[in-house]
């Protein structure tokens, strides 16, 4: 069993020739129990600011050796710069970092190679020393080949305890409403081991941002488009919904009688049983539609929570249903549909006179997203059937999308046995196949090439030809301009740039040749400046692209690999992402631009993308 125990955090403004004090957080001992855990206790160092970051990892290792516990041998220790400059609060720090995923998350590890010196005045950093227990490793998982490299085995392996983990907590964790309050739900979003993919985050909690649901079942994107579709209503859901809004007008103080009422008129305008549903815990939603499946066990095709008026009850019903729709399926009892499929469903929350739609997901986290805005049920306008048409095109849309959605659960089965080494198809889009010349090529997914939630890129293996192939999820792409350094040898070969359709909101899946090697920023300390054949190779290949009038938007070591071989340094560069790709000054970059970007670049959040901004990244590099 493997611990972990922070030592301290430290800034580059307290260093002086003298060396590094360490302060006190806590005087836990490091726990060797349950995942891997943050202990924070008393330490002081001294070592010269000259000093390499290798040189104060070998003293903390000499340093503690002798002073814990018998039973633990430090094995490393390792470097981290904090995301976000700031000063590392005493009081907070237990709680910021409650373990090493969480500490990872906010966190980017400094290269052993770099001096102190060069470690920035203005950034806090944090000391993790790691402690194993002197006994023999544990044997690998006998899912996972041995000859498989060790990078697809640790993200393959670690996705899967990631999930199993998550699981156990949010079972035993507070009830969905407990949860859903305020108070509590920041703190469930403020650790990536309990925090829904919902958009929703805190200050100093994990991104939620995640791949949009239809990815993983088109009946999302289905439901979307038909919601904007000119379709025939029927005339008695017309009725029903007029009833609905005159119901939902009508001021409720307690959620009986509205969740009554509001289950009868929606039971009769979606045309499926909404029922109240107890997990063996006893918790529950107030009522959602099962559907059964081909194992003989219910799914949850749609989970409702109801709220008298928005704002009862201290919580949010969107939220609620959230927490509910991710109870249910972590339950020992929906194992077998937890472990075959990511769990598709619609979750309704209902305010007052307000209604949202959601579509739900589980990979090895919920992610919950809104599908269409929280709209208003109440008749407030004289002359206005235009309201009944709307709300009742919304629920027409949602009725024919649940029989679809119960459908796929009646034909639900377990899937085949995953080839070893390779992710299970439940934590990957739907989507398992491309085109190249108007030819379907089937793949099926290894593993992600991202170690994060967010992940849209995957190593991938056609089944036609069992070749490996890399594909991502794209809005927007630069196909010209990848094509032009393909050419020219800089970048993988582009073998598909293929639209999903409608239902997908016209995102495209993107299809390049795999090229073994790693990124620039795995290769080199990022405190160095790259090599001058790597930094030459990049000018020639930003050259070539400007003689195409073409800009390269993202220019980060991220984004440019060196390929694995015995050819010269500068032949071995390969450019690998061409989003933000296009012709000068004719592409913006996105609102929320991410910091990484916005710093180097100069850039500000939607201004459209120009060589100055690729100067300025060139610079940075």
């Amino acid at each position: 069993m493997v611990a972990s125990a922070a030592i301290s955090g430290f800034s580059r403004r307290n260093l002086s020739d003298d060396g590094i004090t360490m302060p006190r957080y806590n005087n836990k001992p490091p726990s060797l129990e349950g995942e891997v855990l943050l202990t924070f206790w008393t330490g002081a160092i001294s070592i010269s600011v000259d000093s390499k970051v290798s040189d104060l990892q070998e003293a903390l290792k000499a340093k503690y050796t002798s002073t814990l516990n018998s039973r633990l041998n430090p094995f490393a220790v390792d470097l981290y710069r904090l995301r976000q400059p700031r000063e590392l609060a005493k009081d907070t720090a237990q709680t910021e970092f409650p373990n090493l995923t969480v500490l990872k998350e906010k966190t980017v590890g400094v290269r052993s190679r770099a001096r102190i010196s060069t470690l920035s005045t203005d950034e806090d950093y944090v000391a993790v020393l790691l402690c194993e227990r002197s006994q023999a490793p544990a044997t690998p998982s006998p899912a996972v080949s041995e000859d498989l490299d060790d990078e697809a085995r640790d993200v393959v392996v670690k996705r899967e305890k990631d999930f199993k983990k998550f699981v156990q907590r949010l079972v035993t964790n507070k009830t969905p409403s407990v949860l859903a309050k305020s108070a509590e739900y920041n703190i469930n979003q403020s650790s990536i081991n309990t925090a829904l993919l919902d958009g929703r985050f805190t200050l100093t909690g994990p991104s939620t941002v995640a791949p949009p649901v239809e990815l993983y079942h088109p009946v999302f994107g289905r439901f979307i488009q038909r919601c904007k579709e000119e379709i025939e209503i029927p005339e008695e859901i017309l009725l029903h919904t007029a009833s609905l809004l005159r119901s939902a007008s009508r001021v409720a103080v307690k959620e009986s009688p509205r969740d009554t009422d509001s289950r009868d008129i929606l039971t009769q305008i979606l045309g499926v049983p909404l029922e109240h549903i107890s997990n063996q815990d006893k918790s529950s939603s107030d009522y959602m539609s099962v559907a059964l499946t081909s194992m003989g066990i219910n799914a949850a095709s749609m989970v409702t929570e109801v709220k008298a008026e928005m704002g009862s009850g201290g919580s949010d019903p969107s939220t609620q249903s959230a927490l509910s729709y991710a109870r249910f399926y972590c339950r020992p009892e929906r194992t077998q549909i937890r472990e075959s499929c990511s769990c598709p469903a619609f979750l309704i929350g209902l305010a007052g006179p307000w209604i949202v739609v959601m579509g739900a997901i589980f990979t090895s986290r919920p992610i919950v997203q809104r599908l269409v805005p929280y709209e208003w049920l109440g008749r407030s306008r004289l002359f206005d059937d235009r309201q009944v048409l709307r709300i009742a095109r919304l629920l027409y849309a949602l009725r024919l999308s649940v029989v679809e959605l119960n459908e796929y659960y009646a034909k639900l089965r377990q899937p085949d046995i995953v080839r070893p080494g390779c992710i299970h198809p439940r934590f990957c889009p739907s989507i398992t196949s491309f085109s190249i010349d108007k030819t379907r090529i089937p793949f099926v997914y290894d593993r992600p090439l991202e170690d994060n939630h967010a992940c849209i890129v995957f190593k991938v293996t056609r089944t036609d030809t069992q070749t490996p192939v890399v594909i991502k999820f794209v809005r927007q792409y630069g196909c010209d301009a990848h094509r032009l350094m393909a050419a020219n040898g800089m970048a993988p070969k582009l073998l598909s740039h293929t639209p999903l359709g409608g239902c997908y909101d016209e995102l495209s899946v993107v299809a390049m040749e795999f090229v073994q090697g790693k990124t620039l920023e795995d290769v080199y300390d990022p405190s160095q400046p790259l090599p001058e054949p790597v930094k030459n190779r990049i000018r020639e290949a930003l050259d070539i692209l400007a003689e195409g009038g073409f800009v390269f938007g993202d220019l980060r070591r991220t984004n440019v690999m060196l390929a694995d071989g015995e050819e010269p340094l500068g032949e071995r560069i390969r450019f690998i992402d061409f989003d933000w790709a296009a012709k000068d000054g004719e592409m913006r970059y996105p609102f929320d631009l991410a910091d990484v970007v916005r710093w180097p670049s100069g850039a500000s959040e939607h201004a459209w993308i120009t060589r100055e901004h690729q100067e300025s990244m060139f610079r940075h590099l």
